[in-house]
């Protein structure tokens, strides 16, 4: 089975790249042992948690004891840094060793997804396709199957769907040769716009990934990272090890298998390098290795610096419950948000070391990338021996000659960084650093509790000083206390950065797995009322044009400071800076600072009201009442029977209480009683009344989605739906171009489509704030 097909007009490649990082550590909470959370072996045997309970008892009373250390500690002490050293050092003298790499920052995993060069469709076709489960099956599959066995024997039930994925092949060309930016510009300039072509770079923008959980590298590769990479884009998906992926698989250092001694191997050591090879090794670096055995000291790491952890490790997805801590849907205390805050800081160094990675491939020192590399670059997608025999018939280079092709290609002086979900939250934390290699941020559909909230805490307000872009499904924006914390970040950031820029917009009828490629995969499980192609067109387009917005006001602005050559001429007169506008609109004043302060200042202070009901994973009501008085939807029908209902309800009690008062007067039911009508009438005013004093339906604590629906919001006299709104101007302009570019954007069937469509409207989300198709705007 073979995903879509990309919508740009340029084929892709993807190549797979794990390198050592520099300087490798822990991000494990002190509060939490090592062997709770990445398991004891002794050789190739597991060691049972009651027995390792004691073995970690037996080392703690010989260290000492255990070191306490507050939960919301961000960083761990000397004092447990010497406790951790101890510990591997007692392991590896009783030939122990961790099973699993969770939280262990040692390697950095990423899959490059890239514009390739124009080849023959039956040259190009002779490179493989990657397999969208990787490879080898036997871990991959083994580690999808570990990871739904989580949700109990039903979810086990669906292995159809996993044999799907097992069969499943990306549209993309594994280690097929980069484009020329240039040749890749002039072949395809019909698909530039005219006026924008002077403005195209020389080189390849960066985006850099962060999948959400359950995800991987190669989750998003069809709906998001793929689709950018056939636009002229290099993106970088980061398979994060903190254990919030599917499951990954590290390589600490190959190298080791062979360095026990100068002599050769014995027969023991060659069936472990056979097996690594089978696994994905880099054959290049084992060569290297043997080869050159003086130089592979020099990539060796230090002693204190390489943990006893075998070459091969796993990473599996990390349940909070089976650690004896609260799952992710229940309420979380300090200990859980302590190790949602260990996550987010490895999935910071992890795109912090990324990003050097790609520094250094696009400075030429590819010297140094080959040198420390440690997994194959194509065999965890299509298998080692096939990657082996495409290898050779095809003379794909190894490591440094493959990259070193890629030298001045890359613009990795403003990179870009998408994120979605978890990846979203992990970007709106990293931007609040005081990183300045990032600038802004494309935020998909952002998983807010790991977030900090800047109503709780008043000492990073102001601190995410960069623009996020927001993309929002329909379902998280009905999330009440998901889209609350969400407008107060994105207001935060609005008011925080230079320009005032940002912007939310939803979806209709999308729901949170559009976003990646299970609505291809699995339609009848995952889809939403959308299609996966309508869906992708819509994302992929906003964050392209949004990004190019930005690369085009920032290149204007070069010139103008005199940094570069003015080599487009009068067309940066048409290039506006976006931000804050009246009317939205580029050529209308900004808002003062004193009307920002009192927005920022009235938004930060609204708090989420506590729901009466358990909510489900959705805020499965929503803003109801929207729908309630609109007589056009099922909502108002079902909301006036209900009222009829009580009506005749409370008609009856007081039916009864006046028999009682009377005891012995015989009264008609319609004499006794105001009709129904007055009685509807009564009750509606005194809701409008409510409405009226609260200034927000009741729910004076909570925010209500306000935006504008173009589609829809546009009178039969031509009314401008944007007058009157202060929003950013590349939201109108960006919305302008999906306007113009999206085809059949009429209502599309609201019945659900899918087992998730049906679970959802099964517990009542069943209207929505828009027709399916309709892409909101916020407003603020």
């Amino acid at each position: 089975m073979k995903l879509a097909e990309y919508l740009g007009p340029l084929d892709v490649g993807l190549v797979d790249l794990e390198v050592r990082v520099r300087d490798p550590r822990d991000f494990i909470p002190g509060y939490l042992d090592p062997v709770s959370v990445n398991k004891l072996v002794r050789g190739e045997k597991k060691i049972k948690h009651k027995r390792a309970r004691k073995i970690l008892q037996t080392m703690r009373d010989g260290n000492g004891g255990p070191i306490e250390i507050e939960a919301d500690a961000e960083e761990d002490s000397e004092e447990v840094k010497q406790q951790r050293k101890k510990e591997r050092d007692f392991l590896e003298k009783n030939g122990l060793r961790l099973r699993n790499s969770t939280l262990h920052f040692r390697t950095v995993l990423m899959g490059i997804y890239y514009p390739t060069t124009s080849l023959p469709a039956k040259k190009l076709d002779q490179y493989p396709r990657p397999t969208w489960l990787g490879r080898p099956l036997s871990k991959t599959a083994i580690a999808a199957w570990k990871y739904m066995g989580q949700y109990g024997t039903f979810a086990r039930s669906f292995l159809p769907a996993l044999v799907t994925m097992c069969r499943a092949v990306l549209p993309a060309f594994v280690c097929a040769p980069l484009g020329d930016p240039v040749k890749v510009m002039q072949d395809n300039e019909d698909h530039v716009p005219k006026d924008h072509r002077a403005l195209a770079t020389k080189t390849f923008p960066v985006v850099f990934f962060c999948h959400g959980l359950a995800g991987n590298r190669l989750t998003y590769s069809s709906e998001f990272c793929g689709n950018l990479a056939s636009h002229g884009f290099v993106v970088v998906a980061i398979e994060h090890r903190d254990g919030s992926g599917l499951g990954s698989f590290v390589w600490t250092g190959v190298d080791s298998l062979l360095h026990s001694s100068k002599a050769k191997m014995n027969r023991k050591d060659r069936k472990r390098f056979q097996k690594a090879l089978s696994l994905g090794a880099s054959q290049s670096v084992m060569d290297f290795t043997l080869e050159n055995p003086d130089a592979s000291k020099e990539i060796r790491l230090n002693d204190e610096d390489f943990d006893p952890l075998q070459d091969f490790s796993h990473v599996p997805y990390l349940a909070f419950e089976n650690i004896g801590l609260a799952p992710f849907m229940a309420k979380q205390g300090d200990k859980e948000i302590a190790l949602r805050r260990a996550q987010l800081a490895m999935r910071a160094a992890e795109v912090q070391e990324a990003l050097h990675v790609i520094r250094k491939i696009n400075e030429g020192d590819s010297d140094w990338v080959a040198a420390r590399h440690t997994r194959s670059l194509g065999a965890s997608f299509v298998g080692a021996s096939r990657f082996k025999k495409v290898r050779k018939e095809l003379d794909i280079p190894h490591c440094a000659d493959f990259f070193r092709s890629w030298e001045g290609k890359l613009d990795v002086e403003y990179p870009s960084l998408a994120g979605h979900s978890f990846g979203g939250a992990t970007l709106i934390e990293f931007l609040r650093s005081d990183q300045e290699d990032f600038k802004f941020g494309i935020v998909l559909d952002p998983w807010m509790d790991p977030v900090r909230d800047p109503l709780d805490n008043p000492e990073i307000r102001n601190k995410l000083n960069k623009p996020i872009y927001v993309l929002n499904s329909e379902g998280f924006t009905l999330w009440r206390d998901q889209y609350n914390k969400l407008i107060r970040v994105l207001v935060d950031a609005l008011t925080s950065n230079p320009d005032n820029r940002g912007w939310l917009m939803t979806l209709c009828g999308s729901n949170h797995t559009d976003f990646s490629d299970l609505p291809y995969l699995l339609p009848h499980i995952f889809g939403s009322v959308l299609s996966g192609p309508q869906c992708m067109q819509t994302f992929s387009l906003l964050a392209l044009e949004q990004i190019r917005l930005l690369r085009e006001q920032k290149q204007v602005m070069d010139i103008s400071k005199g940094r570069i050559a003015d080599n487009v001429g009068l067309l940066k007169e048409k290039i506006y800076r976006g931000g804050l506008h009246f009317n939205s609109h580029p050529e209308y004043p900004r808002p003062s600072k004193s009307f920002l302060k009192k927005f920022q200042d009235n938004v930060l202070r609204i708090r989420s009201k506590p729901s009466d009901n358990k909510t489900f994973f959705w805020e499965l009501r929503g803003w109801r009442k929207q729908a309630e008085k609109d007589p056009g939807t099922r909502a108002y029908r079902k909301h006036r029977r209900i009222l009829a209902r009580e009506i005749r309800r409370a008609a009856k009690e007081e039916q009864s209480r006046q028999q009682q008062r009377r005891n012995s007067v015989a009264i008609s039911d319609t004499a006794s009683l105001p009709q129904i009508q007055d009685l509807e009438e009564i009750r509606q005013e005194m809701y409008e009344a409510e409405a009226r004093e609260t200034g927000n339906d009741g729910h004076d604590d909570d925010f209500k989605p306000v935006f504008i629906d173009p589609l829809e919001d546009e009178g039969p006299d031509g009314d401008d739906p944007w007058a009157g709104t202060v929003l950013d101007s590349d939201a109108r302009k960006a919305y302008e171009v999906w306007d113009h570019d999206i085809p059949g954007k009429a209502k599309l069937p609201s019945k659900p489509t899918s087992l998730l469509t049906w679970a959802l409207w099964w517990f009542g989300v069943r209207e929505g704030l828009a027709p399916p198709g309709h892409l909101l705007v916020h407003t603020f």
